[in-house]
């Protein structure tokens, strides 16, 4: 099973995540990361809320093109449970 996976890839990845306990999502472009648990991580994911870096950047997952984000079956493994979402 994977324990890193790229959800934002534009010429190099702009947002990564570990699988830890939690999951470490790290803002590549700023060098921040956040912990976050799997729920808050599918309503990102889903779009049903925002992540806010302490720098102040607002992250929508829906606000980016599905060419940047990784395959749903990619993901879903990542994680380890199916998602009801449409990447």
């Amino acid at each position: 099973m994977k324990q890193k996976i790229e959800l934002l890839n534009s010429e190099g990845p702009i947002l990564t995540m570990k699988k830890r306990i939690q999951y470490e999502l790290k803002f590549e472009q700023v060098k921040e990361t956040m912990l976050v648990d799997e729920q808050l991580l599918v309503d990102f994911l889903m779009g049903r809320t925002e992540l806010k870096t302490p720098d102040g950047r607002v992250w929508r997952y829906t606000d980016f093109s599905s060419g940047m984000k990784p395959k749903q079956s990619d993901l879903e493994e990542f994680i380890g449970k199916k998602l009801n979402i449409i990447l």
